[in-house]
């Protein structure tokens, strides 16, 4: 169902997520968790 639901997200807004800076979203995560390093690593598993 992942991969159904990330294939709905146009084309255009997929390519961007792996073009953003989240180093202020990974400065200001409670958990430190390594935002950029997950996002790039759930859009080759759900591609």
């Amino acid at each position: 169902e992942a991969r159904e639901l990330f294939a709905k997200i146009p084309q255009k807004v997929r390519d961007k997520l792996l073009s953003v800076d989240y180093s202020q979203a990974e400065a200001r995560c409670p958990q430190n968790l390594p935002i950029g390093k997950l996002m790039a690593e759930a859009v080759s598993k759900l591609a």
